[in-house]
């Protein structure tokens, strides 16, 4: 739909700027946000300053519609990295480990990541209030799909992802993502 919004603005002499975000909620707050805009660069040059206020890292694309599938990509990833940190938690628990400890250890090995680091201490105190609930990411998941089968690429993980956060949302399961480590 990105794409019709660009075509609709343009055939009513204005500018659409689609301008997805990567961040929750406490880089919103602090002004931290990463922020994707495609679109027109004359327009893009004007709403830059307003832009600078809310993100610290700022990725313009003349290309309409590329934003948006860079967001897609970006969640599709942080779906596939909570699926597999809840995994990793709730293995490690059954298995005998102390959840503070699997959490170090990945901190220092190959699960370090900044979504491992985001949700550190929301896993450790078993904190599910929600930031991104299950059914944003299921959408975002979802797309990502779709704009695979759309270029004919396999996805064969986001498919598996986007599979698991569905069983979620349909078990009622709408608190954020990190929730799903402790109910695996």
């Amino acid at each position: 739909m990105v794409l019709e919004f660009h075509e609709m603005f343009k055939n009513a002499g204005a500018q659409y700027l689609e301008s997805p975000v990567i961040g929750s909620v406490m880089p919103a707050r602090n002004g931290q946000l990463t922020i994707l805009v495609s679109g027109n660069e004359e327009a893009y040059r004007i709403i830059l300053p307003y832009l600078q206020r809310l993100g610290k890292r700022i990725f313009y694309f003349k290309e309409p519609g590329k934003a948006t599938k860079l967001k897609l990509i970006n969640n599709f990833v942080l779906g596939a990295f909570m699926v597999a940190i809840g995994e990793a938690v709730a293995l490690g628990e059954k298995a005998g480990i102390e959840k503070s400890e699997l959490i170090e250890i990945l901190e220092n090995g190959a699960g370090n990541s900044i979504v491992l680091k985001a949700k550190k201490e929301k896993l450790l105190t078993e904190d599910f209030s929600t930031h991104f609930s299950v059914k944003n990411l299921l959408k975002d998941l979802t797309y990502a799909y779709e704009l695979a089968k759309s270029v004919r690429k396999p996805v064969f993980l986001n498919a598996q992802v986007k599979e698991l956060y569905s069983m979620a949302f349909s078990r009622g399961l709408k608190m954020r993502t990190s929730q799903l480590s402790t109910s695996s």
